[in-house]
């Protein structure tokens, strides 16, 4: 049976069909990569900026 599942799994990938599907998940990988690294520098100065109201609120200004 796994023989089979894998046989049927590369079939389908190895045909045009297949490779088209093989490109847009190395564009939908590409562009998770784009947004994670961008998304970090965003995250940083978030935590810093609620850190800072934390310490307003807390009285530790």
């Amino acid at each position: 049976m796994t023989i089979y599942a894998v046989r049927k799994i590369s079939k389908h990938f190895l045909n045009k069909r297949g490779q088209g599907m093989i490109e847009y998940l190395f564009i939908i990988i590409l562009i998770a990569l784009v947004v994670i690294v961008s998304l970090t520098p965003v995250s940083t100065a978030l935590t810093n900026k609620f850190a800072e109201f934390t310490a307003v609120l807390g009285g530790n200004n």
